[in-house]
């Protein structure tokens, strides 16, 4: 994500400019079946034509299918979050979203759980086209429902957007620190990976709460503003007035 933002930064001149924001208007202007399949090509294109040949590694160098998908993605949320029409859009098929991605997940999860070591080129053409479907209208589902349900002036939300990404940053490396230290005691297939998502959520927990956001020089380094900034923040957005309540998306 760190770096995605860096590359980002640097493109801001091309995004910015008039042909780039002609580009982001063919992406947020699209409604209904073409918001649903024209975004989702490229993810199909990358799945069949650099999966195969890139080993999902999860490097920052070497494993460009997952470069190739998540920073697609990535420039896709960056013209989109701005986009209120885009949001209604997301809002107004947050149901049609959600069954396409329900029965797409029906045909594809059993079709590759199934599907044989030398299962045609037909067959795997078609499991990755499913695939692609699958990830973009999963995605729509989640922002449509996301802004409906929790587009709101919860007074946690301040709290919540400051910590989300210092936990993004954290929990990984906790995760592994405690799946390390947890292995050699074979605790078994439930206490284990129980273990391991509690004491993960509760080391974001301590070291957000009690560490980064306290010292001053911290913060910057896990993305937060400086301290009075951050306080004044959070304090105009617990005090949003209840009126603001009436604009919310409509069910």
């Amino acid at each position: 994500m760190w770096v995605y933002t860096l590359v980002l930064t640097a493109l801001l001149p091309l995004l910015e400019s008039s042909r780039g924001k002609k580009l982001q208007a063919l992406l947020i202007n699209l409604r209904g079946v073409k918001l649903l399949l024209l975004p989702a090509l490229p993810l199909i294109v990358y799945i069949q034509l650099l999966m195969p040949r890139f080993e999902l590694s999860n490097d920052l160098f070497g494993d460009w299918f997952q470069h190739a998908q998540f920073f697609t993605i990535f420039i896709y949320g960056y013209a989109m979050a701005r986009s209120q029409g885009l949001w209604e859009e997301l809002v107004r098929l947050r149901w049609v979203t959600l069954a396409v991605a329900l029965v797409l997940a029906a045909v594809y999860l059993p079709l590759v759980l199934t599907a044989p070591d030398d299962a045609s080129e037909a067959l795997l053409l078609f499991a990755r086209t499913l695939r692609g479907f699958y990830l973009w209208t999963a995605l729509l589902a989640i922002l449509g429902w996301a802004k409906l349900l929790l587009d709101h002036p919860f007074r946690w939300l301040p709290y919540a957007s400051e910590a989300v990404y210092p936990w993004y940053i954290l929990h990984q490396s906790v995760t592994v620190l405690l799946a390390y230290w947890l292995l050699p005691r074979a605790l078994g297939p439930v206490v284990e990976p129980a273990l391991v998502v509690l004491g993960t959520v509760a080391c974001c927990v301590l070291l957000h709460e009690f560490i980064i956001r306290r010292v001053r020089w911290l913060r910057p380094l896990f993305g937060l503003k400086p301290m009075l900034r951050a306080a004044e923040a959070m304090a105009i957005a617990a005090d949003v007035p209840k009126a603001t309540t009436g604009s919310r998306v409509s069910g």
